[in-house]
């Protein structure tokens, strides 16, 4: 027996010191715990997790880390003390951070962490915290491990990091990761302050400052701070919106009660006058459209008072000079693609609907309302070409180089992925027709974000560097904003003349369509609208436009890529293989529609008697018919 009791003793031992281990364990975490939180709430409510799609609660955590003595320029971010703003960390809370010996460690963040903590807050602001999938743009908080999302872990970061841009409003504005983390902090900034629910927002307060802010006052303290972090950033990022506007709220304010709830938007000089003539008119005659249509234009140099005049005088047009409104930030060397993005922020309409002057229309461009995309997101994308071209893989590289965390929607598309899929597109989006409601909140900071990725002269030479002018701002905004977008499903399609093919293009079922102009189908793949010139051939003909007209027989039908070869390349366009059963020849209800804008081009078009050609060095006068 007595061969039994040793071990049976030696069990009794460990198991009694394995007992007092737990507790001295769970001792020292109360102790934390109350350090961190005197008050003795730790807020579980903030601690939110999900299985199939059912919020459940977790304990705090922290998720922070130590450096003592962070060095100046490290691309490290450190909480404000309590003597600074107020704001201190839990983590902080626990530590000396009011010593004043060397010795003493201070949290911080890497700028990796501060990124992650961004895209999941905002995701979380998306409502995507426990949402159905197929409700799911962002798709952050779904990768997080065992499905717990602590808000205010992801807060404190955030916030840490807002907290250091208020004294630092000089930072290297080619640096686009920096542009994106700046902008991302000022648009988190922005919906707290504005959108968070108050239980939200009081928990956030409470779990922010110390005990030295009164209880009931650290909500009213938190919005201060955030109302000072947003006009010092706003201030950094977009000076140029006051004037007209002294905040971004009043802007906004301004597009959700604007009088004209959508209207259009067109960017063009001298010698888009007539292609802006026609579209103008076709879009009164052939659709009925009477909303309000601007034409913007980059001062006198790129459009004379005789072409601003004859605009001026037509119903419901009004010809703007975008210099004016935004001086500083246009510029005609870059052929005006800075002006875009720029003029849908400065229309004065909720809705705009920008248009290309050489673009035409099959339907309504109003139809583009109705569609799913716009409904779902506040916006509206084309695809451009399903191509790819070694040559452009510039724009993909660069965007995973700034961004490291895609969208679970951008991660469906080919452009960012071109590296590790050999045969996806190296273009994304057409800008030709977008569609954008500058009431929703994040519609309006891609706006701007993308108006300053055009921006003169730093932005622009890092952006067109890396992709073909201002096209793929639009959609890069909003994915490094985690602003739901979403494009029409077909891609660029070719509208032109039919071509003979080789002998093994007709054994293979293939046929080939020569288009200068890309044609974009609906979400139902029907013709909806094309650019490069609409029915003329020299988009810049002045005048004898009978002999400039273009020769359209077939289209070439893009629904999702597959079979899709474009080759023969030259000015303006291409020729493109695909299976026979996406190739047709255009209706006679199209054909009609064709020679009606020719005809009003014809007998229709009145023009002043001379154009000053702004891109001759001489400004020659332009005869016209």
């Amino acid at each position: 027996m007595e061969t039994e009791s040793k071990p049976s003793t030696a069990r009794t031992a460990s198991f009694l010191a394995a007992i007092y281990a737990a507790v001295l364990l769970v001792t020292i975490s109360l102790v934390v715990v109350f350090a961190v939180n005197p008050g003795g709430s730790a807020h579980p409510h903030l601690i939110h997790g999900f299985t199939n799609n059912r919020l459940s609660y977790t304990t705090p955590q922290q998720h922070l880390t130590t450096s003592a003595n962070p060095q100046q320029g490290t691309d490290t971010v450190v909480p404000a003390h309590a003597s600074q703003t107020g704001v201190l960390s839990a983590t902080a809370a626990a530590t000396n951070v009011n010593s004043t010996s060397t010795d003493a460690e201070t949290p911080q963040y890497d700028l990796e962490d501060v990124d992650l903590a961004q895209i999941r807050l905002i995701d979380y602001l998306n409502g995507e915290l426990g949402a159905k999938d197929e409700n799911i743009f962002g798709g952050s908080l779904q990768q997080i491990p065992n499905g717990h999302f602590n808000l205010t872990d992801s807060w404190t970061i955030v916030n840490a990091f807002s907290q250091t841009l208020q004294n630092d409003t000089v930072y290297d504005r080619k640096n686009f990761s920096m542009l994106a983390r700046r902008a991302r902090s000022l648009f988190i900034a922005y919906r707290v302050l504005n959108e968070l629910p108050h239980s939200e927002l009081d928990a956030i307060a409470a779990d922010s400052f110390t005990e030295n802010i009164a209880a009931g006052n650290r909500t009213a303290e938190l919005k201060e701070q955030l109302k000072t972090a947003v006009a010092v950033q706003t201030n950094t990022l977009y000076p140029w919106i006051n004037p007209p506007f002294e905040t971004l709220s009043d802007m906004q304010k301004f597009f959700k009660n604007s009088n004209d709830s959508v209207g259009i938007a067109i960017t063009g000089g001298s010698r888009h006058y007539y292609l802006i003539m026609h579209q103008i008119l076709s879009l009164r005659k052939e659709f009925d459209i009477k909303l309000p249509i601007h034409v913007f234009y980059g001062g006198q140099q790129d459009m004379n008072t005789t072409l601003t005049d004859a605009f001026n005088a037509m119903e419901n047009v009004k010809a703007v000079d975008l210099t004016q409104i935004f001086p500083t930030q246009t510029k005609l060397q870059d052929r005006g693609y800075s002006m875009k993005p720029f003029a849908i922020l400065a229309a004065p309409f909720r809705t705009v609907l920008f248009i290309d002057a050489d673009a035409l229309f099959f339907k309504s461009p109003l139809h583009a309302l109705e569609s799913t995309a716009f409904k779902r997101t506040g916006q509206l994308f084309f695809h451009d070409r399903y191509l790819r071209e070694e040559s452009g893989m510039k724009g993909p590289d660069f965007l995973n180089e700034i961004h490291k965390h895609l969208s679970r929607y951008g991660n469906t598309l080919g452009f960012p992925n071109a590296r590790t899929r050999p045969l996806v597109e190296t273009h994304e989006l057409d800008s030709g027709f977008l569609v954008l409601d500058k009431s929703n909140t994040g519609v309006l900071f891609s706006l701007l974000l993308a108006s300053k990725m055009n921006s003169v002269p730093q932005e622009k030479g890092v952006l067109y560097g890396k992709t073909h002018g201002d096209k793929e701002s639009f959609w890069f905004a909003s994915e490094l904003l985690r602003v739901p977008y979403q494009f029409n499903g077909p891609y660029g399609s070719a509208i032109g003349t039919w071509r003979e093919g080789e002998e093994n293009d007709k054994a293979n079922g293939v046929e080939i369509v020569c288009s200068a102009f890309i044609l974009q189908l609906d979400e139902k793949r029907e013709l909806f609208w094309w650019n490069g010139g609409g029915v003329l051939e020299d988009r810049y003909a002045t005048n004898d436009f009978a002999n400039h007209f273009a020769t359209f027989t077939h289209v070439s039908l893009d629904f999702d890529g597959e079979g899709t070869q474009w080759f023969d390349f030259f000015p303006g366009g291409g020729c493109v293989r695909k299976p026979s059963k996406y190739v047709k020849e255009l209706s006679s209800t199209h054909q009609d529609l064709m020679e009606r804008y020719r005809q009003r081009f014809i007998h229709d078009i009145k023009g002043p008697s001379s154009i000053k050609d702004p891109s001759s060095h001489d400004n020659q006068t332009i005869s016209v018919g």
